[in-house]
């Protein structure tokens, strides 16, 4: 399984920047790579890896759903689901009738 590529280090810029940050990044090293103007061997891959990283980036909903740390959040609160039905289940095997009557 492999990892999710740094689509802000393929552009260059922090993890904080800008729309407007982004898009410039994007054009100024889509220019150097085109493979119109850039004819070294891998230039077209480095091309197609930073139009991917804007297409992710310059798109809110995508960027959002990129985030690194978004997606821990999301593992951590996933993990804490899990804990609280696996405790739920046990305690339905301990004693059922603690879940449907409270004495």
């Amino acid at each position: 399984m492999g990892t999710e590529p740094d689509h802000y280090a393929a552009l260059g810029i922090n993890r904080d920047a800008t729309p407007e940050e982004i898009r410039r990044a994007y054009h100024r090293k889509a220019r150097k790579l085109h493979p119109d103007v850039n004819e070294e061997t891998g230039a077209t891959e480095l091309f197609l890896d930073i139009q991917y990283a804007y297409e992710v980036l310059s798109d809110p909903a995508q960027r959002l759903e990129y985030e690194p740390s978004a997606n821990c959040d999301k593992s951590v609160g996933h993990q804490r689901d899990q804990q609280v039905a696996l405790n739920l289940h046990v305690d339905l095997f301990k004693n059922p009738h603690s879940v449907f009557f409270m004495g």
